[in-house]
């Protein structure tokens, strides 16, 4: 029995590196197979995933001047200060009033999206066209398919073709499409009206973290637009 346990032993010992190569060199188009693989899943997932992008910004709480040179506002800014309740500041950023002041001011009531074979885009401020709307039906969120003709003729819902200033009406109100610039036109798009307070009700969401032992608060948000990312926390800053 002992003499049959050591076989295999001194069998794996006595083999070069010339052995192993024949041993497994039989494997390699699997391995080959396998690598190309996980690869093309890669570079589908690369290419048609849709992408989130943070962005960044800090602010920070000054309280009242209560006298004193500008050397000790600027160090009171950096030191831990228990009189200021950052907690109450936050809940104010983040507070639907607030929100709702962000959204007006970006007009992000409407979000459009370029369709395309397998993924959305969302395109804020590049959007070829704007929608304005002159009368909304109903205060619930709706969305408007636009398949583009050509470059001045369009469907929405498929009711038309409509051109560009031409006033029209559907189901969910009376809207115009004016032209931005000269920028080229995808064959599909997307507009999604939403209601003011949902749109701030999703923005409350926003991260406000405050620094430590600081008058700081660091906010971030993402989004799968950057510029929105961007404009967004800016817009928050300011109001």
């Amino acid at each position: 029995m002992e003499e049959q346990l050591q076989n295999p032993r001194t069998e794996v010992a006595s083999l070069t590196l010339r052995d192993l190569f024949y041993k497994y060199i039989r494997f390699l188009p699997l391995f080959i197979i396998s690598v190309a693989l996980c690869l093309f899943g890669a570079y589908l997932y690369l290419r048609y995933s849709t992408l989130v992008y943070s962005s960044t910004g800090t602010m920070v709480v000054q309280e009242k001047n209560t006298g004193g040179g500008s050397n000790d506002r600027f160090e009171k800014i950096f030191e831990a200060d228990n009189s200021k309740n950052i907690q109450n500041e936050i809940e104010y950023i983040k507070s639907r009033q607030l929100m709702m002041r962000v959204v007006k001011a970006l007009n992000l009531n409407l979000t459009y999206f370029a369709i395309g074979n397998i993924k959305e885009l969302n395109i804020y401020k590049g959007s070829p066209f704007t929608l304005e709307p002159f009368e909304i039906q109903d205060s619930s969120t709706f969305t408007l398919e636009i398949d583009f003709e050509n470059d001045n003729s369009f469907k929405v819902n498929g009711g038309g073709p409509f051109s560009f200033g031409q006033v029209f009406k559907n189901e969910y109100g009376v809207f115009r499409m004016n032209r931005n610039g000269t920028a080229e036109f995808a064959k599909k798009y997307k507009v999604i009206w939403q209601p003011t307070g949902s749109v701030a009700s999703a923005l409350a969401g926003i991260s406000v973290v405050p620094k430590a032992n600081t008058g700081i608060l660091i906010l971030s948000q993402e989004s799968t637009n950057p510029q929105l990312a961007a404009d967004i926390i800016n817009q928050v800053m300011i109001e």
